[in-house]
C-alpha cells in the first residue's frame, strides 16, 4: 500500500477512536487495533525510530506501563494484575504509535477535534433521549404537563420533568459512563470548540459564530447535569481564567471582569437551582467524619475516609506498595476490619490516582506519576503549547479525586490526547 493510503487509515482510525470514546467501547477497541496494525504493516521502522529518538519523552509515557508490569513480580493476585495490565495497554501502544507517526497538520487536527466534539454531542443527545423516555415512562401525563410546567424540581416525581432522571449517574448510566469521566470528556471538547472557533474566527459567518456559542453553552449545561463537582470547577477555572487572560492581553480588563462576574453569578445560580448539585457542593463544607459510623455515603465523606485509609496502608508498605493487582483487595480487607460496609460492597479504589499508584507500585510509582505531569508541563510552557498545558491541568485536577488509570475510558482518554497534543499539533497553532 502507498504511504498516502496508510496515512488515510491512520487518520480515519484516529478519528473513530477519539469520536467513539464516550459512545462505544467496541468501536474504540477496533479503531485502536486498526491503528496498531496499520502502523506495523506500514513498516518504515527506521523513520519511526528516528522520530522516537527525536522525542525521548515518549518513553516516559510508555515507562508508566512498564512500571506496573514490574509490580506484577510481587503481586498476590495474578488474576487482578492481568486485568489491570490489559486495561493499561493503551498507555504503552498509543503514545508509541502516534509519536512515531508524522505530526498532524492543522486541518487534520481539526478533524480529530471535531470528531471528539461530535462524539460528545451524540452521547449527550442519546442520554437526553433516554432521560426523557424514563421521565415519560414513570408518570408523564398531559394534566401534569399543564399543572407542573414550571415545577422542574418536584421531589415526588409528579413534575413534567423530574430532575432525578437528568442528573449525575441517572443521566450518564444510559451509556454506562461514570459522570466524572463523561464530564471531563465534555470539558476538553469545550476547549477544542474555543480553539477551533478562535483559529477560524475571521472565516466564519455570523451563523457559524452563533452555532459554536450555542454548542459551548449546551456542553456546559450537560456538565452541570452530570453533577461532577471537580469537572464543574474545572470548567469554571478554565473558562473564567481564559476570560481573564483575554482581558489582560487585549487590555479589556473591565469587560473581562464584567463577563467573569456575570458568568460566575449565573453558574452559581444554576448550580444551586439543581438539588443534586446543591447537595453535592454543600457536602464539601461538612466536617470530616472521625469514625466510620459517621460516613453517610456522600461523595466528599467517602473520599475523605478512603484517602485516610489509603495513607494508613501506604505507611505500612511505603517503598514497594502492594502490587498493582492487589490494591482493591488490600483496601477491601482494611474496609472490612474497620466496618466500612459501603466501601466493601462497592469494592472502592483509592479515588485519587497518586494514592492509587503509590499503593500499587510504591513511592517510585508516586514520583513517576508526578513526573508524568511536571516534565511535559515544563516542555509545554517552554514551547508555548498552551493547548496541551490546559489538557494537563484538566487531567491533573481530575486525578485528585478519581483513579483515572483504572478504567478503560480514563486510560484511553489520557493515552490518545496526551500523545496527540504534545507532538502532533504543529507548535505555531498552539
Amino acid at each position: 500500500m502507498s504511504r498516502q493510503i496508510h496515512r488515510n487509515i491512520y487518520l480515519i482510525s484516529l478519528v473513530l477512536a477519539v469520536g467513539s470514546l464516550p459512545l462505544s467501547r467496541a468501536v474504540l477497541s477496533i479503531a485502536t487495533i486498526v491503528l496498531l496494525l496499520n502502523w506495523i504493516v506500514e513498516r518504515n521502522f527506521r523513520d519511526k525510530w528516528n522520530l522516537l529518538k527525536k522525542h525521548p519523552i515518549a518513553w516516559l509515557f510508555a515507562g508508566f506501563f512498564l512500571l506496573h508490569l514490574f509490580s506484577g513480580l510481587y503481586t498476590d493476585a495474578p488474576g487482578m494484575f492481568q486485568q489491570d495490565l490489559v486495561v493499561k495497554i493503551p498507555l504503552l501502544i498509543v503514545p508509541l504509535v502516534i509519536i512515531s507517526s508524522p505530526s498532524l497538520t492543522v486541518e487534520e487536527s481539526k478533524y480529530v477535534f471535531k470528531a471528539m466534539i461530535l462524539g460528545g454531542l451524540l452521547a449527550t443527545l442519546y442520554c437526553l433521549i433516554i432521560a426523557f423516555d424514563e421521565n415519560i415512562t414513570h408518570g408523564f401525563t398531559l394534566t401534569r404537563l399543564w399543572n407542573c410546567w414550571w415545577n422542574w424540581g418536584c421531589e415526588d416525581g409528579n413534575a413534567f420533568l423530574n430532575y432525578r432522571y437528568f442528573t449525575y449517574e441517572n443521566f450518564s448510566s444510559a451509556l454506562s459512563l461514570h459522570p466524572t469521566y463523561f464530564a471531563l470528556f465534555l470539558n476538553l471538547s469545550c476547549v477544542f470548540i474555543v480553539w477551533i472557533w478562535r483559529d477560524e474566527w475571521k472565516t466564519y459567518k455570523r451563523f457559524s459564530h452563533i452555532g459554536w456559542a450555542i454548542l459551548l453553552v449546551y456542553f456546559f449545561g450537560m456538565i452541570l447535569m452530570l453533577s461532577s463537582r471537580m469537572q464543574i470547577i474545572n470548567f469554571l477555572i478554565i473558562g473564567l481564567g481564559g476570560l481573564f487572560v483575554y482581558g489582560w492581553k487585549s487590555r479589556r480588563i473591565a469587560l473581562s471582569f464584567s463577563l467573569i462576574a456575570v458568568i460566575g453569578f449565573l453558574a452559581g445560580t444554576i448550580i444551586l437551582a439543581n438539588p443534586q448539585n446543591r447537595a453535592r457542593f454543600l457536602d464539601l463544607f461538612e466536617d470530616e467524619p472521625l469514625e466510620v459510623e459517621e460516613v453517610h455515603h456522600s461523595g466528599s465523606e467517602v473520599r475523605k475516609y478512603i484517602w485516610r485509609t489509603s495513607f494508613n496502608l501506604i505507611s505500612e508498605s511505603f517503598w514497594l506498595g502492594y502490587g498493582s493487582g492487589d490494591i482493591k483487595d488490600v483496601l477491601k480487607t482494611e474496609y472490612e476490619e474497620q466496618g466500612f460496609d459501603y466501601g466493601v460492597e462497592n469494592y472502592m479504589n483509592a479515588h485519587n490516582q497518586f494514592l492509587e499508584t503509590w499503593l500499587g507500585t510504591g513511592v517510585v510509582g508516586f514520583l513517576y506519576v508526578c513526573l508524568l505531569f511536571l516534565i511535559p508541563a515544563y516542555g509545554a510552557i517552554k514551547s508555548k503549547n498552551y493547548l496541551y498545558l490546559i489538557f494537563l491541568g484538566l487531567f491533573f485536577l481530575s486525578c485528585l479525586t478519581e483513579s483515572f488509570f483504572n478504567r478503560q475510558l480514563g486510560v484511553n482518554f489520557y493515552a490518545f490526547f496526551n500523545a496527540i497534543l504534545i507532538f502532533s499539533i504543529p507548535p505555531k497553532t498552539t
